[in-house]
């Protein structure tokens, strides 16, 4: 069953696309407690939905949009599986790309941290990859005796030694994340009177509360943890919606409305269009 709306499912329980997770009752002890967990897990939020009954149990969809994605682009089939549960944990969505000779990378499918697997051989150029994500912060993986042939002109952030281990990788892709102004485990984002609770999914601007749909919220919420980056329609699309929604560009454009009627009615102006580009959230965080 694949996720309504494109979302990912929760890492408890339900990974590997299996999107159900049966419970006796909703408001039993084993519910407040899953959750619970899923919501508070790296501040991120879950949507629960109802399905109905099965075998006489409520069955129940728990997704969670990850707040950054993470791309491994590699050739090889046993760097991403041991690295996986730990880096969704932390609230990041993790993806595979396959490099392959004169293939060109989706830009509008562009991650906030690409780990080049250079355990083959390290480029002498900037791979397609870089070129095509020039926004993505830039890890590479390789042996150590390949130290030496690292140079500025292939323009990475940081560098792992193989065998990775998943607690070093999360670490420095959390360096890298805060070197950009960006957080894995922020449960409240603040710009200007704007507050953003991610534990309790709960939004206020200049002390009022605002009511936002699951989307207006997973959007303003993606806009304001990449601050003052501009993003094409088709990426939010693809970053917010995901890979499986099939609506159009005017579906952001609507949202984006949304919100603006929402959190912009005493004059403050948080989203900005940048004309025949997309938009951005224009005020830093605080």
């Amino acid at each position: 069953m694949e996720p309504a709306g494109g979302l990912e499912p929760s890492t408890y329980g339900l990974r590997n696309r299996c999107s159900t997770t049966e419970l006796r009752r909703p408001h039993s002890r084993q519910f407040r407690a899953y959750r619970t967990r899923s919501r508070t897990d790296a501040g991120r939020v879950t949507a629960v939905r109802q399905r109905g009954r099965a075998g006489g149990l409520l069955v129940y969809l728990v997704y969670v949009v990850p707040m950054f994605r993470l791309t491994v682009s590699t050739l090889d089939d046993d760097l991403v599986p041991p690295l996986q549960p730990a880096l969704e944990r932390a609230g990041l969505q993790v993806v595979r790309y396959l490099p392959a000779e004169g293939a060109q990378p989706d830009p509008a499918a562009a991650p906030d941290v690409l780990v080049l697997d250079w355990r083959r051989t390290v480029p002498v150029a900037k791979p397609a990859e870089a070129l095509a994500w020039p926004e993505a912060t830039r890890l590479a993986v390789l042996h150590a005796i390949d130290v030496e042939q690292l140079k500025p002109t292939l323009e990475i952030d940081d560098f792992l030694l193989a065998p990775v281990h998943e607690a070093e990788l999360l670490a420095r892709v959390e360096l890298i994340l805060w070197r950009h102004g960006r957080a894995l485990a922020r449960h409240a984002l603040e710009a200007s009177e704007l507050i953003v609770d991610t534990s309790n999914y709960q939004v206020f601007e200049s002390g009022h509360a605002i009511s936002l749909t699951f989307k207006e919220f997973e959007l303003l919420r993606f806009l304001m943890t990449h601050n003052q980056q501009v993003f094409t329609r088709e990426t939010l699309l693809n970053r917010v919606w995901g890979y499986n929604y099939y609506g159009g560009s005017r579906t952001v454009d609507v949202h984006i409305r949304r919100l603006r009627s929402k959190l912009e009615s005493g004059g403050q102006r948080y989203i900005e269009t940048v004309r025949n580009v997309g938009y951005r959230f224009a005020f830093p965080l605080r």
